[in-house]
């Protein structure tokens, strides 16, 4: 009776660690665990589910607990799912968090996901034999968008997760007046707790809003972005349109504006385009313009470039 027990107990573990496997491989793919439920069986029909059975066919631990398990004692429900993929960010986390040495520095940006709930992203740079990492730790809802609400946000969730605030050092942000304000802001409100928390403005926030004000200066370059912007949206505002632009696309292909910058240009100067270029030829569509988002353009701008012809026969 007693091994009976343990052999149980030895297999369950087994085929846990299988399932484990599972996630952790789908995680690192970005591909979600869920999918449709089948009202009429009860039952998932997701990826998850579809792996766990392809996964059983060629993993003997895996095909045992499945098979003599009870449905209780599978541990393959969403629940279980869920506790999963937290433990797998807790060790992900755990791992960071002990890579900092001692200083370190925290950002942060307030943003919302897809159910429209307010929450938090942090991040953290730090020294690690003589590279600077940077790594983000997670997200973190919150209840109110005020100062004091994310600045206490921030300060709980970094302290709960193990970092010694007393050797924070900086803090970047972007230019939002919660964020940002020396009097009332988030910066003002954790320096006043921390007093070696320097504020930083973000430096490719600052970087994108210096680019788009520049070229805004500059007439040629306004107008090719309203232009380019004008034309993005037509495209993308009717399915016949750009049903059009893809046949024209087809009928053309291999007639390329990048082939010829290939050929052309053999500097190295150059190979960046040239590979954006290339790049923007494989896409179906112009992507719209982001506006902003300044190294989105480069989508944009690239894949109208790849097929010029095709977009002035199209026009036409």
């Amino acid at each position: 009776m007693e091994m009976g027990v343990k052999d149980s107990q030895i297999r369950t573990m087994k085929g846990i660690l299988s399932i484990i496997d599972v996630v952790i491989a789908l995680g690192k793919r970005g591909i979600p665990l869920r999918g449709n439920w089948v009202k009429e069986e009860m039952v998932e029909n997701g990826n998850f589910a579809f792996f766990i059975d392809w996964k059983a066919k060629y993993d003997k631990d895996l095909d045992e607990h499945l098979r003599y398990a009870s449905q209780a004692g599978k541990y393959t429900s969403p629940k279980i799912q869920n506790q999963i993929i937290l433990l797998c960010e807790r060790e992900i986390r755990a791992s960071i968090v002990g890579s900092v040495l001692q200083y370190w520095s925290v950002m942060a940006d307030e943003t919302q996901d897809c159910s429209t709930s307010e929450q938090v992203s942090l991040c953290i740079r730090y020294v690690k034999e003589n590279e600077v990492c940077e790594d983000f730790l997670g997200f973190v809802q919150i209840e109110k968008m005020d100062a004091q609400t994310i600045a206490d946000t921030i300060v709980t969730s970094l302290t709960s997760w193990g970092l010694n605030m007393d050797n924070l050092v900086a803090q970047g942000y972007d230019g939002a007046a919660v964020m940002s304000s020396d009097k009332n802001g988030v910066q003002a409100k954790i320096h006043d707790r921390f007093k070696d928390a320097t504020y930083v403005h973000c430096r490719s926030h600052v970087l994108a809003l210096a680019i788009a004000a520049s070229c805004k200066q500059v007439p040629d370059i306004r107008n090719l972005f309203d232009n380019v912007e004008k034309l993005t949206w037509f495209m993308g505002g009717s399915a016949k349109r750009k049903a059009i632009f893809q046949e024209i696309s087809s009928k053309m292909k291999g007639d390329n504006l990048f082939m010829t910058l290939l050929s052309d240009n053999n500097d190295n100067e150059f190979h960046e385009c040239n590979v954006a270029i290339q790049q923007g030829s494989h896409r179906k569509s112009v992507p719209k313009f982001c506006a902003t988002r300044w190294t989105a353009k480069v989508d944009t701008l690239s894949a109208l470039l790849a097929k010029y012809p095709c977009h002035t026969r199209w026009l036409n």
